[in-house]
């Protein structure tokens, strides 16, 4: 497949894989905590709305139907961040202890806010990461009788919402307490990845974790049903946390190529998954399932799509917020490596050092080889740092060897399947020559007689 081929799109579309429980859009109370993709999705409500500006006219309703804000500026922002009060600019500007000031506008992340004398807006996401004089796209509501100015389509005065660099430095940057924190991701958003397996008939279920017992095993949960009809291969399944809300979302490519997201807003009462979706993120992915990985190469929470050519290329499609719709805005393709071997199942990304930026891992024969990533250069290739040996002796399949972090110290650990056997290696910290230092094995689990690809880390 060429470099070209694949493309990322934002559609949504019916699936044959459904979740098995209903989809609900928006989870945050007033003045609670929330998600970043929450408060782009609040915001993107105002827009398919339709309401117009004014600052005399009737306040307009959330999503919830049961409060109303000011039809301007500091309305849209109360209102994307769930706020108790509509809260007028010169408010913004000051103190509150939900919301706090940025040290500098490169700071700014999907679902923070800018404000200056008289106006503000809700940041969605940087033209170019990689370049932040290239400016950023923008929620902005400021001209009596216009809609609202946003990144996904023209307003109806056919404005779009984007600032210049020369026009964000005329703002203060802002961002609202009580956000999911990024880079602890996994079904439940508490740092400690779960463990799914999928059954024969596509059957998702969940065993959470409840955190280490004294022996340096995993508490689990018992396994509880959170998906069905996911009857692709195995290989075709991924998990990762496209909208930065700490949750990890279910991803599945089907036969025709296409990736399709399915967001996780939250744990139920009965420990269901509250998903929405599907939402078609992508076509043209046509290689191989487990040449298609995810993970977060720029430390923000958003997770990458990355794939791998049959010449061994890498290319990245980076992340830039989730739009309101369920639409990724994806940059690329970026090349960031040449020569990674043909066998798919031998690549992986996760987070070894604990910084918030995915390592890519190699495995030949019974070694494992990380390269460091030092960050996002200003083309947007990967600062790769090795290959540095971390592991020797792993004489079982590819497909056996997972990675995630289990004890919830921010630094992926290693699991093998070993029979029928699971076995964790904790990940102890990084020497000053870049080696693992692993723990003595400790099982996790047993009885796990289904295929290795299966099984997965979430």
């Amino acid at each position: 497949m060429s470099r070209h081929t694949a493309r990322l799109i934002a559609l949504t579309v019916a699936s044959a894989g459904v979740l098995a429980v209903p989809a609900v859009a928006h989870a945050s109370v007033t003045n609670g905590p929330i998600g970043r993709s929450e408060i782009l999705a609040r915001a993107q409500y105002w827009v398919d709305s339709g309401i117009t500006y004014t600052q005399t006219g009737t306040w307009f309703q959330d999503p919830e139907g049961d409060k109303t804000y000011r039809r301007d500026c500091s309305g849209l922002v109360s209102m994307a961040w769930h706020l108790g009060t509509s809260y007028v600019t010169g408010d913004f500007q000051g103190s509150s202890q939900y919301w706090t000031r940025l040290a500098s506008r490169d700071q700014l992340a999907p679902g923070d806010a800018i404000v200056r004398n008289g106006h503000m807006e809700l940041f969605s996401h940087w033209k170019n990461p990689g370049n932040h004089n290239d400016g950023a796209y923008v929620y902005s509501f400021n001209n009596t009788g216009e809609t609202v100015q946003n990144p996904w389509a023209d307003s109806n005065k056919g404005n779009e919402g984007f600032n210049s660099a020369a026009d964000l430095a005329s703002y203060t940057p802002i961002r609202r307490t009580g956000l999911a924190a990024a880079n602890r991701d996994s079904l439940s958003a508490d740092g400690h990845a779960e463990l799914v397996r999928k059954d024969a008939a596509g059957g998702l279920f969940a065993y959470y974790n409840n955190g280490l017992n004294s022996a340096g095993g995993v508490n689990w949960s018992g396994d509880v049903q959170v998906g069905n009809g996911w009857t692709d291969p195995d290989g075709a399944v991924y998990f990762a946390d496209l909208d930065g809300n700490g949750q990890t979302d279910a991803i599945r490519k089907d036969a025709a190529g296409a990736l399709l997201a399915y967001y996780n807003h939250g744990i139920t009462g009965s420990m269901t998954v509250r998903w929405t979706g599907p939402k078609q993120i992508g076509v043209g992915w046509t290689m191989a399932d487990d040449a298609v990985y995810f993970a977060d190469l720029t430390g923000d929470g958003y997770a990458e799509a990355i794939r791998k050519d049959p010449n061994g290329d890498l290319f990245a499609y980076y992340n830039n917020g989730v739009h309101g719709t369920g639409a990724v805005a994806w940059s690329g393709p970026v090349r960031i490596g040449i020569g990674w071997p043909a066998d798919g199942n031998a690549i992986q990304f996760a987070d070894l050092s604990g910084d918030g930026y995915a390592e890519a891992i190699r495995k030949d024969g019974d070694k494992l080889f990380a390269y460091y990533n030092n960050g996002i250069n200003g083309d947007m290739t990967v600062r790769w740092n090795g290959p540095v040996e971390i592991d020797a002796g792993l004489t079982v399949p590819d497909t056996s060897v997972y990675f995630g972090d289990l004890n919830g110290d921010t630094r992926a650990d290693r699991v093998t399947k070993e029979g029928t056997d699971l076995v964790v290696r904790y990940n102890d910290g990084i020497t000053g020559d870049l080696r693992v230092t692993w723990s003595s094995p400790k099982a996790i689990g047993n009885g796990w007689d289904m295929a290795d690809t299966s099984i997965y880390v979430a």
